[in-house]
């Protein structure tokens, strides 16, 4: 393969580059872009500056949004309302209110939440609209637990299955109360 050589025009300047370097960055810039990138779900928030309701969902629900469940499922994304069009979402119609808060799931709203209800309302109208995603995968079994005796957790807690569940007579601990099971997993008896 010959390599092509860029030309020079004045000024210093490359006018041609390698194909292989112009491949490259062009997939970079297709992951890059988030118009053309495919995503999972996330809640887009149309926001703007100075916006008090914008504040107050700032106050009351963001700090704790990314920790739970409905923020694992759907993260949040905030768009200012001026760059609506920009914000790599085909919405259903134009958002003029803020905050409008949209569910999206692979750049494409599935619905959506005008104006901010306040804490009280919020999640259960955002409960109404993660309804409308698939459901979520079931977690996969973890091997490194699979050893564990049922009941037992990692870490040496103990659940009440562990708890009341009576041991077989070959592994009966002393007065103690503890038993081991055949995996050598330590198991509390009650008295």
């Amino acid at each position: 393969m010959t390599a092509i050589r860029p030309k020079r025009r004045e000024g210093g300047r490359l006018c041609h580059a390698h194909p292989a370097l112009v491949v490259a960055l062009l997939a970079i810039a297709a992951f890059a872009c988030p118009s053309s990138a495919v995503r999972a779900a996330e809640l887009v928030m149309f926001e703007e500056a100075g916006c008090a309701w914008c504040r107050a969902f700032d106050r009351e629900i963001a700090p704790a949004y990314p920790r739970t469940e409905e923020g694992r499922r759907a993260p949040l994304r905030r768009v200012d309302i001026r760059n609506a069009a920009r914000s790599g979402v085909r919405l259903d119609k134009s958002v003029y209110v803020t905050p409008t808060f949209v569910l999206a799931e692979n750049g494409v709203e599935l619905g959506r939440i005008t104006g901010y209800p306040g804490q009280d309302f919020f999640w259960g109208l955002l409960d109404e609209l993660l309804g409308r995603l698939p459901p979520a995968p079931a977690p996969a079994a973890r091997p490194r637990d699979a050893h564990l005796a049922p009941g037992l957790r990692p870490g040496g807690l103990l659940t009440e299955a562990a708890v009341e569940m009576p041991p077989p007579a070959a592994y009966r601990g002393g007065a103690s109360g503890l038993w081991a099971s055949p995996t050598g997993a330590l198991r509390v008896e009650r008295p």
